[in-house]
């Protein structure tokens, strides 16, 4: 929370330097720009799978939660066109939630069961490589607004991601994510002279838990299947150089 707070200030301190400023049209000219931009995002899974122990999990909710990164980027720019590599730091937080009363009176989904709601929190930490191609519709300085698209790979630093279980019963889970993982970005952007917003959203193509098992209060290991692509909803603020 400290860190959400923290990054809020510095987006206030970003739009209050937008507004006193002098506007700098030549920024908008430049062949080659380079930026540094930071937000906020929100992340929630696709979960096609969530077995546990030979028994679906059919009433799944996954729930947003805020997390936050910083990106470096360069714009090579061709008129209305540009291309766009950048580098990012990734914090991304999520909730699963479903109802375990299954898997701990070890019966199917139609037999009479009170529910028990278990959650997952996931806190992901990676570090991601866009590599966009982007359409300024609008380019009249200081002015533009633009569209942008492309592939991404983004590795997930395992040793950093961080689980927290709640109504488990003193059960826990055992995974490995996938360490690299493809996917792609869409966005939109308005630039005002050197400073820009963005909105993105951003989805990984593939499951991105490698190996997962749940370990059972009594130390019973049981085979578990988690499917999930990680889809991301971001805002940021920038500054082109």
């Amino acid at each position: 929370m400290k860190r959400a707070l923290l990054l809020l200030v510095v987006l206030i301190g970003m739009g209050s330097m937008l507004a006193q400023r002098p506007i700098n049209p030549r920024v908008n000219n430049k062949k080659v720009n380079v930026a540094i931009k930071t937000g906020f995002n929100s992340s929630i899974y696709l979960i096609s799978t969530l077995n546990i122990a030979g028994i679906e999990m059919n009433e799944i909710q996954n729930n947003y939660k805020m997390g936050y990164y910083v990106s470096l980027l360069t714009r090579i720019n061709f008129k209305k066109h540009f291309i766009q590599p950048s580098l990012s730091y990734n914090i991304n937080k999520s909730q699963t939630n479903f109802d375990y009363a299954e898997v701990q009176n070890n019966k199917s989904r139609g037999s009479a069961l009170t529910p028990n709601y278990a959650s997952i929190n996931s806190t992901i930490h990676s570090i991601d490589l866009p590599f966009v191609y982007g359409y300024n519709f609008i380019k009249k300085s200081p002015y533009q607004m633009c569209f942008f698209v492309g592939p991404k790979v983004r590795y997930i630093w395992n040793s950093k991601a961080k689980f927290t279980y709640e109504n488990f019963g003193g059960a826990a889970i055992e995974e490995d994510l996938r360490p690299f993982n493809i996917g792609g970005v869409i966005g939109v952007g308005v630039s005002v002279s050197n400073f820009f917003f963005d909105f993105t959203y951003e989805q990984v193509f593939n499951n991105i838990s490698q190996s997962v098992s749940l370990l059972t209060a009594e130390g019973e290991k049981k085979p578990m299947t988690f499917n999930r692509r990680d889809n991301v909803i971001s805002f940021s603020l920038g500054v082109l150089f």
